[in-house]
């Protein structure tokens, strides 16, 4: 703010009335002389000059008040730029579309909580999708967590929930009785994965996240019987995520599987700061939880199978509960399935009956835990 006697000597050189400029500067008349005069003594001249009650400024009075005027404007701007706030914007990337559904849902619930946060989207390869994280063109990233394991000293990454890769060996191979498997032992075999178009990603992206540097492109087959028969043929080593293994099923063919560890991941920049990242990478890790309540001994039986059955008619392949995970058992094309609006709709429906389970559960909880301090402090008061 500029100093108190360059506003009032603006407003003077305005009005030529020192009685209207001392009102507006909120002085009486005899402060605001005094002040005019304290100022021309500091710069040794004289600014003003009176006749008949008004001010008039001198040659050197026009000149100082130009540039008290620059200056004014200068400060005006400034403060408008301080007092700006920039709209927050989030760049997510993501190396494949499997579970980009659920980040933009992850997205909009952000945006009811922060309504004035942007939000960006950009499918890339996760080698594309690294080096735009680390040239800040993307804030967020969400992918497979062995797409950011060779710069992981220079990320922060949060695992959201397990995506074991998954290969599907014969018997007779000699890899077979491998219970965990790293994919570059797999760099001179043949892989085999369901086509993308068919297999919803659940076998195309966990090919990707291996990055297996290998000769033998990788062959596709049109439906999960044509991969199972490949497989069985020899023609190479079926490649897929851990939730569509059967191990009954694949035993009764006579094969087996390994695992790759691995976690559907979050990932930012090491060393972020800037708030609305932070809080958005908090949420993600609450959001994603959601999608695990089905694990949740809290949950009716039959409300797990339900959205068991509802997943799978979005896929276009019937997934049937086997324990903790979910079958491969059939293709697509069932008799008297039900339309992908009817099944999204069913599947709304059926989370919102596991959140309001849970929440009931939880007003229980909290109701005991107040009945059990109540009568704590009752026995207290008593002794």
């Amino acid at each position: 703010m500029l100093e108190t006697r360059i506003l009032l000597f603006i407003e003077l050189a305005k009005s030529g009335s020192l009685d209207e400029a001392a009102k507006i500067i909120d002085l009486d008349v005899d402060q605001a002389l005094a002040m005019v005069q304290s100022l021309e003594n500091d710069l040794k001249c004289q600014l003003v000059s009176e006749y008949q009650n008004h001010y008039h400024l001198t040659r050197l009075g026009e000149k100082f008040y130009h540039g008290c005027t620059r200056l004014q404007e200068m400060v005006m701007d400034l403060m408008e730029e301080m007092n700006f706030t920039p709209v927050p914007r989030i760049a997510i990337g993501f190396s494949g579309i499997r579970d980009n559904q659920k980040v933009i849902e992850l997205a909009s619930r952000y945006k009811q909580l922060y309504p004035s946060t942007n939000f960006t989207y950009q499918k890339k390869s996760p080698k594309q999708m690294l080096e735009s994280l680390f040239e800040q063109k993307i804030d967020v990233c969400f992918g497979l967590q062995n797409t950011f394991d060779e710069r992981a000293v220079d990320l922060w990454i949060e695992p959201l929930f397990r995506y074991n890769i998954c290969f599907i060996f014969k018997k007779d191979h000699p890899l077979a009785l491998e219970k965990v498997i790293h994919p570059n032992r797999l760099e001179d075999e043949n892989l085999l994965i369901l086509m993308r178009q068919n297999g919803q990603n659940f076998f195309f992206d966990p090919f990707m996240a291996c990055n297996i540097r290998s000769s033998v492109f990788t062959m596709q087959k049109r439906t999960p019987e044509d991969l199972i028969h490949a497989i069985l043929e020899g023609q190479g080593i079926g490649v897929t995520s851990e939730e569509m293994i059967d191990p009954e099923q694949l035993d009764k063919l006579d094969l087996t599987y390994a695992i790759y560890p691995n976690s559907y991941c979050v990932v930012i920049r090491a060393g972020e700061s800037r708030q609305e990242i932070l809080d958005f990478i908090r949420l993600a890790k609450e959001f994603f939880a959601d999608f695990d309540l089905e694990q949740s001994d809290l949950i009716e039986p039959h409300i797990i199978e339900r959205i068991n059955e509802l997943k799978s008619r979005q896929r276009g392949t019937i997934i049937q509960s086997h324990g903790d995970r979910l079958v491969l058992n059939q293709t697509r094309g069932v008799q008297g399935q039900n339309s992908e609006k009817e099944c999204k709709k069913e599947l709304k429906e059926a989370k919102k009956e596991i959140k309001a389970q849970l929440k009931l559960e939880k007003n229980r909880q909290e109701m005991d835990d107040q009945k059990n301090l109540t009568q704590e402090e009752s026995a207290a008061s008593f002794e």
